[in-house]
């Protein structure tokens, strides 16, 4: 939570908001995302209050708090699709877990997720100069952008991919836990993107780096939010620090 708090901001928003609003991005408090905003924070302070967090959740990193999960120390871990293959490398009874939905509220189903792209192949400016670097790494790129290559990514990773032909994975060749997984990603009834990747790291600062403060009290969440309101004025303006 502390370390990696966006997983938690997206469902606790999405779940005052609905597929067809998820990506607005409020001005103010006084407008009715804005106090959804509040609302999904609001719910994030009753879930810390009411004992549903690890005790060092306000300091502990996320590998940290991944760890206690596969420990048997936290009953439920959030994070990507991705994050199967690390429980399959580093988990004792791989068949102790499972994949399940983020908890709906309101218009939102359980079955409504986040999902996107958000990787992919480069070559550096350098690489592009040097005629044989240039080369070599045109050719690798090529290569692993083949639609087999890709397929067997998404295979592995249990990730979508953008072919129109791609193969997403294999199921006869899974475990239980892939199957879960699997299963979870063809069930979904909508899937929408991470509002978060619209908002600066400078302007989400004061909600995400502020979590700590927020749960605790220390900061409240009209302070936060004005903070982010200002913030994000400022850029508007084209105003950024030195």
């Amino acid at each position: 939570m502390a370390k990696e708090p966006h997983y938690w901001f997206e469902f606790a928003t999405y779940n005052q908001m609905s597929p067809q609003t998820h990506d607005r991005i409020p001005a103010s408090m006084e407008e009715e995302t804005g106090a959804a905003w509040m609302n999904g924070f609001e719910d994030l302070i009753d879930l810390y209050e009411k004992g549903y967090f690890m005790e060092n959740t306000l300091y502990t990193s996320a590998d940290e708090s991944f760890q206690y999960f596969l420990d048997g120390k936290a009953a439920f871990f959030v994070d990507g699709s991705w994050k199967v293959g690390t429980v399959l490398q580093k988990a004792d009874g791989v068949n102790d877990y499972s994949v399940t939905y983020v908890p709906g509220k309101g218009d939102r189903k359980a079955t409504d997720i986040i999902g996107g792209f958000s990787s992919g192949w480069y070559i550096t400016k350098k690489a592009w100069d040097d005629p044989e670097k240039r080369k070599a790494a045109v050719e690798f790129i090529t290569y692993m952008t083949r639609d087999a290559v890709v397929s067997e990514f998404a295979s592995v990773s249990l990730s979508a991919t953008a072919l129109k032909n791609g193969e997403q994975y294999q199921a006869e060749d899974f475990c239980q836990l892939q199957k879960d997984a699997a299963l979870m990603l063809e069930q979904r009834t909508s899937i929408v993107p991470a509002v978060q990747d619209t908002i600066s790291v400078r302007c989400r600062a004061p909600l995400f780096e502020g979590m700590p403060d927020i749960l605790t009290g220390r900061v409240t969440l009209e302070t936060a939010f004005e903070e982010f309101f200002k913030l994000r004025e400022e850029e508007s303006r084209g105003i950024v620090p030195e």
